[in-house]
């Protein structure tokens, strides 16, 4: 089924070529690269098949190699991105009925082995990107598909990640996560953490004198009881060594 959908595409994916009006040169580039993704994807190289289908998305947008890089990268479990590719084919008045078809049966499988995440930004700076799992959201506010399992939503201004949240989706379920510019931030220099909180400007108690004075008292009192025991063993001697349990 998914050879008979992949080669289905290389033919729909002629006349786009052809009456996009580009040189010869990069149709039969296109060609090569396109049957090059094919053969990936029948020997499961998925990121190899990703890689060559943007490269021939980059030469002509249409709507079979929108498709073929979908699916391989719906095998990855990247759904953001396939998603992605998904919602322009339904929305390219150009996409034949069999590829329509088809990407609405790889939504639905997504669907069936994932969730959604609703994303929104808190006070996060003018032109910040939203990345879920390092790829970047055209419009964050709305959900993303994801598979089941952990992810991280990174708020991203200039190169640079000034926040970050993980959260775990289950299968049919839409998950909300506000990420600010404050959100994933280190403990600050002189922070004290204890069972996961910071508390900032908190003295840590090892700077005490009087911790270490304390420390001294019970490590007194410890070996007291050691020795007192070994003296009041009955023969007067150490206790006997342990020893390994041999096979017989």
């Amino acid at each position: 089924m998914r050879r008979h959908l992949l080669l289905l595409s290389m033919s729909l994916l002629v006349p786009h070529l052809a009456s996009a009006q580009e040189d010869p040169e990069s149709v039969a580039r296109a060609r090569q690269l396109f049957g090059e993704g094919v053969d990936q994807h029948e020997h499961r190289r998925y990121q190899e098949a990703v890689d060559t289908f943007r490269a021939v998305l980059a030469i002509r947008a249409a709507p079979a190699v929108r498709y073929n890089l979908a699916l391989n990268l719906f095998e990855l479990g990247q759904y953001p991105e396939a998603d992605a590719q998904v919602q322009a084919m339904l929305a390219d008045s150009q996409t034949p009925p069999p590829l329509r078809d088809s990407a609405i049966e790889l939504r639905t499988h997504m669907e069936e082995r994932g969730g959604q995440l609703q994303v929104s930004v808190a006070d996060g700076p003018a032109g910040a990107e939203v990345q879920v799992d390092g790829y970047t959201l055209e419009d964050s506010s709305r959900p993303v598909r994801v598979i089941r399992g952990t992810h991280q939503v990174t708020l991203v201004h200039e190169d640079q990640e000034v926040g970050s949240e993980v959260v775990s989706v289950d299968v049919g379920e839409t998950e909300t996560v506000t990420v600010s510019p404050s959100s994933g931030e280190e403990p600050g220099e002189g922070a004290v953490v204890f069972d996961g909180q910071s508390f900032e400007g908190a003295e840590p108690v090892s700077g005490d004198w009087r911790f270490w004075a304390a420390l001294g008292v019970v490590a007194v009192v410890i070996v007291g009881i050691v020795i007192g025991t070994v003296l009041d063993d009955d023969d007067g001697a150490a206790p006997a060594p342990m020893r390994l349990i041999s096979w017989d």
